[in-house]
């Protein structure tokens, strides 16, 4: 994925702002291996193995939902939706 500066100066800022128990595994190389992540209206449904071992997740009901600020946002370059 191409990223603007502006984008990537955003990704920085979200990043300083935020932890990540997984050390911003979703980044390398450039967001092509992000988490399994589904589009379901304006949600995200995290499907990784090991989504329950995530501070961004919620669980709801047997699935779990993606809250992590810089999953949102990219997901929000790509789909054009805000979340």
């Amino acid at each position: 994925m191409e990223l603007t500066k502006e984008q990537q100066q955003q990704i920085e800022t979200i990043k300083n702002d935020m932890t990540c128990l997984f050390d911003f595994k979703c980044e390398k190389p450039g967001f092509k291996t992000y988490p399994k992540i589904k589009l379901m209206g304006g949600l995200l449904e995290c499907q990784e193995d090991d989504a329950e071992n995530c501070g961004h997740s919620l669980p709801f009901g047997h699935i779990f939902l993606c809250n992590c600020p810089l999953m949102k946002y990219i997901r929000s370059l790509n789909s054009g939706i805000n979340f």
